[in-house]
């Protein structure tokens, strides 16, 4: 599943790639405000990350082959 980010698709994987790199910025900061910050925007990739998965899910159920496709 994709979102839009400033006009570009992202993957849920993409989320989870900014995630990290977000958490890394935010181990090397040395100002707290920086680091705090960093911090909540990796969590907030992470929850956009499950969002498209789940959503993505969600979209199967609407699949009318879902039964072939899982048996």
């Amino acid at each position: 599943m994709t979102s839009f980010v400033s006009g570009h698709v992202i993957t849920s994987r993409e989320c989870l790639e900014l995630a990290l790199e977000c958490a890394r910025l935010s181990q090397k900061a040395t100002d707290i405000t920086v680091r705090e910050t960093l911090a909540a925007m990796a969590k907030t990739w992470v929850k956009l990350a499950d969002t498209e998965r789940a959503r993505a899910l969600v979209d199967g159920w609407d699949d009318p082959e879902r039964e072939t496709k899982v048996a």
